[in-house]
């Protein structure tokens, strides 16, 4: 009820394993106006009604359409929203939602420094833990040890700032689309990532992937369509969403559930502290192979 968009309706009495049967929705597809180089009817409010639909969903529900893509996008004649084939949809972690709202919310407002903080809290960064174990473990060291530590941080503020930068200038002033796109954006991130030796999230690869099928569409048929101002005012709108995931716990290791058996629960717990083991076996190898390098 928040968000104007329709859904099909699922006919279940008519629907089988293989066959699913649904209201017919006579709109056109947001790929007809993209083919003819148009803009649909009330577009401005149309792609703010949708980047809001699959933020929401994606934040705050945690169950998403994964495949917005102009065919499976909607439009009536009078430009409300529509999303069909719902065939490609996925579940996000409240640990992996939270990570993403907070770097999504600091990328639009702005913020380097949140940026960066964000971007750190939602990768996987081998280095620095090599560097926080090998500061540990060769305390004789720790100058060169901070160095090294202090030439990544510079690298990843410099290459963040520079992406922000772009981003925000093309959004106000006007660019080609992959400088105002978000996702193209993020795209240099997973590069960004790539150089570094980070490994991004499952969840944020799949946000990217989603969130491309929209914004390039948008911004082709809306080149004036400011994407970072939707993002913050969407951040504005739900704001109370927004502290309410912050506030919701994040979800309890499989070994820790209370609806288990004792037997599933010690084999878990034994697969749990089997992928530590080999974790921390092989943190320990590469901060030995860093160490006798920097010697």
């Amino acid at each position: 009820n928040k968000l104007p968009v329709k859904i099909p309706k699922v006919f279940e009495d008519y629907s089988t394993r293989r066959v699913l049967a649904m209201e017919f929705i006579e709109w056109r597809t947001l790929k007809s106006y993209y083919l003819e180089k148009m803009s649909p009817p009330n577009a401005r409010k149309l792609f703010k009604d949708l980047i809001d639909f699959e933020l929401y969903s994606y934040f705050f529900d945690g169950f998403f359409h994964a495949d917005p893509h102009p065919a499976n996008v909607l439009v009536s004649s009078s430009g409300s929203l529509g999303l069909i084939d719902a065939g490609i949809a996925s579940e996000v972690l409240v640990s992996d939602r939270k990570k993403m709202a907070r770097f999504v919310r600091a990328t639009a407002r702005d913020d380097l420094e949140d940026t960066i903080k964000t971007f750190l809290e939602m990768v996987r960064t081998p280095l620095l833990e090599m560097l926080a174990e090998a500061k540990r473990d060769y305390p004789q060291h720790w100058m060169r040890i901070q160095f090294t530590k202090n030439l990544f941080m510079r690298k990843i503020r410099e290459e963040l700032s520079s992406l922000l930068a772009r981003w925000h200038k093309a959004s106000r002033e006007g660019g080609p689309v992959h400088e105002k796109s978000p996702m193209h954006k993020f795209m240099e991130f997973f590069q960004l990532a790539a150089r570094a030796g980070i490994r991004m999230p499952q969840a944020g690869v799949l946000f990217a992937r989603t969130f491309l099928s929209i914004d390039v569409g948008v911004l082709e048929l809306a080149p004036d369509f400011d994407i970072p101002r939707s993002l913050v005012e969407f951040f504005d709108k739900f704001d109370g969403e927004f502290i309410k995931l912050e506030q919701t716990p994040d979800e309890i290791p499989p070994h820790l559930r209370q609806d288990l058996e004792g037997e599933e629960t010690e084999i878990l717990k034994m697969l749990d502290e089997e992928l530590k083991t080999l974790d921390r076996e092989l943190l320990t190898e590469r901060v030995s192979g860093m160490m006798e390098s920097l010697e």
